[in-house]
């Protein structure tokens, strides 16, 4: 569902109305609500008029669709912002996991959060719970009620907290390697990435991460099992783009950057710490490696036809010497 059916979808359940009642709030023909709930884009102007009507408060529209109101999505976006402060400072890659620690826009990494959520089949319940509201008004407004260690106790004791915790945890380790082995590719100019399919590669970061849960941590996940290969299915092809576009314009790999996919997140971590530690300075990988042998062949191949007659020595095509 793209974002404009989110919207007619979301505007029909909230204002409890039909389509044809919805149109005559809008002033549009019935016609135009079912073109839009089938995926036709929604001017700003109509989309601002629709976001009014319906008071989202700022709220990211997918955000209120699945938590089911606009206040149940406000409360989603406060604890999403405690869980990614508790967990950002967790990173132990020696790198910022920069989603979890800068936040531009309101509800941003709610967003994605959810976006994630639902591509795995995540079904949140109706109602905010509401030991995870007082779990999380004890990191807000300093409760006496309780102190942190026991608010942190109920946030990963609830699965869908928990959920989100697990991921985000997670995150810390994929984003770390990308800062370590991938950033600094896509950001050089030569390669123009930007202009290919590996342009996807960091905003689907939370993907990758969700991905790597285990599978006893995925029972809210109805539809794990395909989003996981998905995602790993997406993640090779961008990744190949990036390497590629690297040992075409000779660019080194500090590592093989398809072990994003394939390894363990406690492995990401010990391969992005290695690198912000410096470790990995006279390390030099197989596919750089491999490279290097290439040009230095073709520079021989060039070179040796100078050398032979120079000394006077004749091969026939078969490289016999005659």
């Amino acid at each position: 569902m793209n974002e404009s059916a989110e919207l007619v979808v979301l505007a029909l359940k909230l204002l409890k109305c039909n389509q044809k009642t919805l149109a005559e709030k809008l002033s549009v023909s019935a016609t135009q609500i079912t073109k839009w709930k089938a995926g036709d884009y929604i001017s700003i102007d109509m989309r601002e008029k629709i976001e009014n009507m319906l008071d989202l408060k700022g709220m990211p529209t997918n955000m209120v669709l699945m938590s089911g109101s606009v206040e149940n999505a406000i409360q989603w976006t406060s604890l999403i912002d405690t869980i990614a402060s508790i967990v950002g400072g967790m990173s132990e890659t020696g790198y910022e996991t920069k989603p979890l620690v800068y936040q531009e826009e309101l509800g941003e990494l709610g967003w994605s959060t959810f976006l994630t959520l639902d591509e795995m089949g995540v079904v949140l319940p109706d109602t905010f719970p509401n030991e995870l509201k007082e779990a999380n008004q004890a990191y807000n407004d300093d409760s006496d009620e309780y102190d942190n260690e026991e608010a942190f106790d109920v946030i990963i004791n609830n699965p869908y907290s928990a959920l989100i915790y697990k991921i985000y945890k997670n995150l810390n380790d994929v984003y770390g390697f990308y800062a370590a082995y991938v950033h600094k590719i896509m950001f050089n100019d030569e390669l123009d990435l930007f202009c290919t399919d590996a342009d996807n590669i960091e905003p689907s970061l939370m993907d990758l991460a969700a991905s790597k849960l285990n599978e006893e941590d995925t029972q809210l996940a109805t539809n794990f099992l395909s989003f996981r290969l998905k995602t790993k299915t997406n993640f090779e092809e961008w990744l190949n783009i990036v390497k590629l576009a690297a040992i075409e314009r000779n660019v080194p790999l500090g590592a093989e950057l398809l072990d994003m996919i394939h390894q363990s997140s406690d492995a990401l971590c010990h391969n992005a710490e290695r690198q912000a530690l410096g470790l990995n300075k006279e390390r030099l990988h197989p596919d750089i490696y491999m490279n290097e042998l290439l040009v230095g062949m073709r520079t021989m191949h060039a070179v040796l036809p100078h050398i032979l007659k120079k000394l006077d020595i004749q091969v026939d095509v078969l490289g016999s010497q005659l």
